[in-house]
């Protein structure tokens, strides 16, 4: 475990001074730097694409300016059919809405009353990832250093799939609440951990995963488990406070109570992307003994990037985030185009955290950094410009 620091002496200050201190303490003000640059960067080079390079086969225009038709790309449209006429119906082997969870397209259409839709989207997305990185920095301090915790923050957002943090997808909504319940989780604060997770698994499926992560978290907090082994002696010290975790799941039952209400189905929303999915998904195709869809394969180089960096995170960090990072690449093996893994990795932040202690060394951050700009580049090139390769 990598630690840098004792707890910080409790001061009497005002909730006023408390929260401004959380959102604009020490070092948070290069993070917000980093968020404006990086999203900066990549709205330069979507227009420079869409204005001067050759559009794809599955480019498309809406009635919107530049500016905002760029980012109403994939399960955009999803989330805005979703927002303004609500969920579509469902029928078995058919394309649906149903398969897209309720809170993002929610905020959406809070928003859309004041905003047009697509605005109120990439709104919602950009604050949404602001909160997401700088609480995420906060979680970070508890074990890393200050350089290893911006340098963590730095990757995420030169990673290739950082360009769904600012379209209209679910990615920064649900990084923001995933890092939030960590954060109160670490620091004791079961009920918030709880209830921002179960935000989470309204937000995405994956959100559940947060319950196997954030029970062993609480485990190894109360001392039921030191390293990867279970001491029975310590089962006296677990209290009622872990009973919030049972609010992350709610939130998934409750989509597929809604579900059940509306289309018949309670699991319709697993249905709809396996039914999607199932052609590239890889180990889907392999269950069944068909031959990999080339689709498949694009996905493969970063899954092995992810297994490479789990395998050397699992005596380095907690173990609540080997869990979460192993349950998180486990799922879209068979449920989702595996073309999208870099997409699922961008929101499980232990894999960054991991990659910024394994490029320590000022020449591999480099490599790495420089590497991770170039991709980006060509990803968002390809986005915006409808190539068939980002997805």
């Amino acid at each position: 475990m990598i630690w840098n620091r004792s707890s910080p002496v409790r001061q009497h200050r005002s909730w006023r001074e408390r929260l401004h201190g959380f959102f604009w303490g020490s070092g948070l003000r290069k993070v917000l730097s980093v968020v404006v640059l990086s999203r900066f960067f990549i709205f330069v080079v979507g227009i420079f694409s869409i204005v001067f390079l050759p559009k794809f086969a599955k480019y498309q225009e809406f009635s919107h300016s530049l500016p905002v038709d760029m980012w109403i790309r994939h399960d955009a449209l999803k989330y805005l059919a979703i927002a303004d006429k609500g969920y579509s119906f469902y029928n078995p082997g058919q394309p649906s809405s149903a398969g897209w969870f309720p809170l993002y397209p929610s905020l959406i259409r809070a928003g859309q009353y004041v905003l047009d839709p697509a605005i109120a989207g990439i709104i919602t997305s950009h604050v949404a990832l602001i909160v997401a990185m700088l609480l995420l920095y906060r979680l970070l301090r508890l074990d890393l250093s200050r350089q290893l915790s911006y340098r963590t923050i730095l990757y995420m957002l030169v990673f290739p799939a950082s360009i769904f943090f600012s379209s209209i997808h679910s990615e920064s909504l649900f990084l923001a609440l995933s890092v939030g319940s960590f954060y109160a989780a670490r620091r004791g604060g079961w009920g918030i951990a709880g209830t921002l997770g179960f935000l989470a698994s309204l937000t995405r499926a994956a959100g559940i995963l947060l319950l196997p992560a954030l029970f062993i978290e609480y485990c190894v907090q109360k001392g039921f488990i030191k390293g990867w082994t279970i001491d029975l002696r310590k089962l006296h010290t677990f209290d009622c406070s872990v009973g919030w975790l049972a609010l992350i799941p709610a939130g998934t039952m409750l989509f597929g109570l809604f579900l059940y209400r509306t289309f018949g189905n309670v699991f319709a929303y697993i249905d709809v992307q396996v039914d999607v999915n199932r052609t590239v998904s890889l180990l889907a195709t392999l269950l069944r003994g068909e031959p990999l869809h080339s689709a498949a394969l694009l996905g493969v180089p970063y899954l092995l990037f992810a297994v490479a960096l789990l395998y050397f995170m699992r005596t380095t960090l907690r173990q609540s985030y080997v869990v979460y990072t192993l349950l998180s690449l486990m799922l879209p093996l068979y449920t989702s185009f595996t073309l999208a893994m870099y997409r699922y990795m961008i929101v499980v932040f232990p894999l960054f955290m991991m990659l910024a202690i394994v490029a320590a060394r000022a020449r591999t951050h480099r490599y790495v950094t420089v590497g991770s700009i170039i991709l980006l580049v060509i990803y968002m090139v390809g986005f915006v410009n409808g190539a068939t390769f980002v997805f």
